[in-house]
């Protein structure tokens, strides 16, 4: 289902919820494709429009949308909480997929997302105190503009597929870099991209900070992912627009994640 809005969908102190209560928004998908059948397109990407705009409250979920054709499609104005971001697809927006810019005690958990084609994928602020990112089995695709943005966050971030394609595209990048746990990702620079501004690939990012030890950078093969399907390509087989179809490689991403992990 297609909703065409003519206004942002503004969440305020009156919707909320809490951290361990969530207000949960959730949409559909397909039982037979798994395919999310909740479409929000926003038909506007003047400054200020967003899908859903968060504008006070704590303890929302949003989760299995699709969210498009904005400026932003999930927007947090300053203000404190937790919320989760599960399930969605976040496309075709000219600003961020995900603008937590201005948050204050903002803790944002995203997990099994897929963010493409968008101005950028994730910002997040945490100059206050108290506030974090977590990005856990993300797909971020940037053409341009960086995969994940932090300044002064508290980031962690773990079985995750981010690719940057082109110049002055990054992976990920920071103003202040704060606390940083990031490991078993997938970190595909390509067509002259960098990981990060400061580090041209993850040789050189790991040297200096540490971090994804266990981490790959290799293309992740993508089913199609000029026609929007980011399935992880098998010989075993992947998922093609309906059936399940053998393919002539095996994504090194198969099998690479945190053998820990839920």
């Amino acid at each position: 289902i297609l909703y065409n809005l003519t206004n942002n969908i503004t969440l305020t102190a009156a919707d909320s919820g809490s951290g361990t209560n969530y207000v949960r928004i959730v949409g559909a998908r397909n039982a037979v494709t798994g395919a999310l059948t909740t479409w929000i397109n926003r038909n506007s990407r003047a400054s200020g429009a967003a899908c859903f705009r968060i504008e006070g409250g704590d303890g929302y979920s949003l989760e299995q949308m699709r969210l498009s054709g904005s400026s932003d499609g999930v927007y947090f104005a300053p203000l404190d909480g937790s919320h989760r971001l599960v399930g969605l697809e976040l496309l075709d927006n000219n600003g961020w997929a995900v603008n937590a810019s201005q948050g204050r005690t903002l803790k944002v958990t995203m997990d099994h997302c897929l963010l493409w084609n968008n101005g950028g994928g994730v910002y997040h602020y945490g100059g206050y105190g108290g506030s974090s990112l977590t990005v856990s089995s993300c797909t971020i695709v940037q053409d341009w503009g960086t995969g994940i943005y932090w300044n002064y966050s508290p980031v962690v971030l773990s079985n995750n597929i981010v690719v940057a394609s082109g110049s002055g595209t990054r992976c990920l990048d920071w103003s202040s870099f704060g606390s940083v746990v990031s490991d078993y990702n997938d970190l595909y620079v390509e067509w002259g991209a960098q990981l990060s501004s400061a580090y041209a690939d993850l040789v050189a990012w790991r040297a200096a900070r540490a971090q994804d030890v266990h981490s790959l950078s290799l293309d992740p093969l993508f089913v199609d992912d000029w026609n929007g399907d980011f399935h992880l390509q098998s010989t075993g087989g992947s998922w093609h627009g309906g059936a399940w179809l053998a393919d002539l490689a095996n994504s090194p991403c198969i099998d690479s994640g945190d053998p820990l992990a839920p």
